[in-house]
């Protein structure tokens, strides 16, 4: 047999190994990834039967009440969990720009902040890394693997890993806006006519962002001037945003579908992640009649 054979040979047995490892990979990623949804299912709070009604909001710093009464409709029920479907481009550079394209499915619960992020970005043909971020039982978790089987990242089970999970739960909530009622567990303080600051509690973590708000009355960015950054074995406290636009109606609500987050770095901003919604389910909380009309 002709060398030339031989090469065409060894090609077509390597494309074919990877093929199939990267088939294994994420079909193990899958079931880790459900059992981790499983596991943000399990610890829920109880909450109370609720529905929304402008007066309750009232007290509120003013660009929150008018934020509520723009997005939310009157009788609108609490939710529980949703399930989001995103597209978009990821920064596979920890200092440049080098955007690979990504698709994800991002789970949440609400009366137990928690959240699982599954992400499946395109960094070469056939290879994908499958990336997972979460907040669940009040730990925050990250993993990436090439295949799930080249490990490129896996952080948790610290304190800063939990704040900065946390903060991007309350700073992703406008796509679920009941969230952010003070009967879900948000504490309002005002600023100035278009600002105010959250504040989430969940176990021992506690964490405070901005909310800035368009002259629309709509979340136009969240921002904090210390979120953990991962910086070699370091986590450096760094500013850090998200923009919200292109709000539409969903199942009633007006929410975001477009997002960019980014590091606020000493000499320039760094995006990082740049996506928009392509789908929403959404789950309530009971009622005394459970009918969403």
């Amino acid at each position: 047999m002709s060398w030339p054979r031989l090469l065409l040979g060894a090609l077509v047995v390597l494309i074919g190994s990877t093929i199939v490892a990267g088939a294994i990979g994420a079909w193990r990623w899958r079931i880790a990834s459900d059992d981790l949804v499983a596991e943000l299912f399990k610890p829920q709070r109880a909450s109370p039967a609720f529905r929304y009604d402008s007066r309750d909001v009232e007290p509120l710093p003013p660009p929150v009440a008018r934020y509520f009464r723009h997005v939310l409709r009157e009788g609108q029920p609490l939710i529980r969990r949703v399930r989001i479907a995103h597209e978009g481009s990821f920064n596979v550079s920890s200092g440049a720009e080098k955007w690979a394209p990504f698709r994800s499915i991002e789970t949440f619960t609400v009366n137990t902040p928690g959240f699982v992020w599954d992400a499946r970005i395109r960094m070469m043909p056939m290879v994908p890394a499958l990336v997972r971020d979460a907040y669940v039982t009040g730990q925050g978790r990250m993993r990436a693997r090439l295949l799930n089987l080249i490990p490129l990242a896996d952080a948790g089970a610290t304190p800063q890993m939990a704040a900065g999970a946390l903060q991007r739960y309350l700073a992703e909530a406008p796509w679920f806006p009941t969230a952010l009622l003070p009967v879900s567990g948000v504490e309002w303080t005002p600023v100035d006519d278009r600002t105010a600051r959250a504040t989430l509690r969940d176990g021992a973590t506690t964490v405070t962002l901005e909310f800035r708000f368009s002259e629309r009355d709509e979340i136009s960015e969240v921002y904090t001037p210390a979120r953990f950054r991962q910086v070699g074995n370091e986590a450096v406290a760094t500013p850090w945003s998200g923009v919200h636009g292109d709000y539409m109606r969903w199942n009633g609500m007006r929410v975001p579908t477009v997002a960019e987050v980014r590091w606020h770095l000493p000499d320039r901003v760094l995006p990082y992640w740049r996506g928009r919604v392509i789908d929403v389910e959404y789950e309530y909380e009971p009622t005394e009649d459970a009918a969403v009309r």
